[in-house]
């Protein structure tokens, strides 16, 4: 490891490191040395967590769905030190859940686009690779099926937004160790 850093900022000990570096260190490493995490994130995104309970019934799957795209909107326009870049490909055109129809259109549209997010190199240090797939990947016809989707749309958005090589209050990971850059 001290190699790499040395390669990196000609210094053999990681706490010299700018915290405007630790970004394109980590990307190195990650292209370069085959740091295979799984997760896509430098830091998880906190703010953009799903919490309305999962959906049981239509009203409470409006509610789900139209906060899982609020969410998800938000997060992949998350840049450093969540995102390498925002994500402006995966993005939702599907109106908010007003009604069956709606619902059925937006859970089609985010079964779509969560997976290709979580694969979009550009935006992350590396392809979320740790969170588990969809399941249900056919699109709903049914209140009954459009729930399940849902209810599995918001548990591998709230996976993948957690997911980080860095987790909050800690600058320890178990490849890089101690690289000193405090509450980035």
């Amino acid at each position: 490891m001290g190699n790499i850093l040395k390669h990196l900022n000609n210094s053999a000990t990681p706490q010299n490191f700018e915290k405007s570096q630790v970004g394109t260190i980590l990307h190195y490493l990650v292209q370069y040395y085959d740091l295979t995490a799984g997760a896509g994130h430098l830091r998880p995104d906190t703010t953009n967590v799903v919490t309305s309970p999962d959906a049981t019934d239509l009203a409470t799957l409006q509610t789900l769905l139209t906060e899982i795209k609020t969410d998800y909107t938000a997060h992949i326009a998350v840049t450093a030190p969540t995102h390498l870049a925002a994500d402006a490909t995966n993005t939702i055109a599907a109106a908010d859940a007003t009604d069956l129809a709606t619902s059925l259109t937006l859970a089609i549209e985010l079964i779509d686009e969560l997976p290709d997010h979580l694969a979009l190199e550009t935006a992350h240090y590396q392809a979320d690779t740790g969170t588990p797939a969809l399941v249900h990947t056919d699109s709903p016809t049914t209140l009954a099926e459009c729930i399940v989707v849902a209810n599995e749309c918001k548990a591998l958005y709230n996976t993948h937004v957690a997911k980080a090589i860095l987790q909050p209050g800690g600058t320890t990971h178990p490849l890089l160790g101690d690289i000193g850059i405090g509450g980035v």
